[in-house]
């Protein structure tokens, strides 16, 4: 008799916390430079999720790179996440770079890349690589493909 009331209490539990499925990866916006300056670069962006389970869990970058004018400059930096249950939510993404690596990346064309970003005070930055989301021993994870223009203040 009890362990038939057990087994009855965690059937009940488990339709409870509904894991139907993994939380939506809606976004990344507000692409920000943090700080620029001619020893290191700082960008800040944040990747928006919705998640429509009973039950929360985590999520972790996945060597998520960032390109610059389509220049490898680095890669994310950001801790791992609590996901909190039937919420929209943002986590943080962070990368540092060199100023320097804009240079040497474009070492054939230095002076239209100096004048480009001096004039037009503009740069395109993507952001590629995957995040991944744990709950209850589900593993999955998401594809990041984002580009967009963005301006140095």
């Amino acid at each position: 008799m009890k362990n038939v009331i057990l087994f009855i209490a965690v059937l009940l539990l488990c339709n409870s916390c509904k894991l139907n499925k993994k939380p939506e990866f809606i976004a990344v916006e507000n692409i920000d430079v943090v700080k620029a300056n001619l020893k290191s670069v700082e960008l800040k962006a944040d990747a928006i999720f919705k998640n429509p389970n009973s039950l929360g869990g985590t999520l972790w970058t996945n060597d998520i790179e960032v390109f610059v004018d389509d220049k490898y400059m680095g890669t994310v930096t950001a801790e791992e996440f609590k996901v909190p249950a039937k919420k929209e939510f943002s986590i943080p993404l962070t990368v540092k770079f060199s100023a320097s690596k804009i240079i040497e990346n474009n070492k054939g064309n230095l002076l239209s890349s100096i004048l480009k970003q001096v004039l037009e005070k503009k740069v395109i930055v993507s952001f590629k690589g995957d995040l991944g989301y744990k709950v209850v021993g589900f593993t999955s994870s998401y594809a990041i493909d984002h580009t967009e223009e963005i301006i140095i203040k």
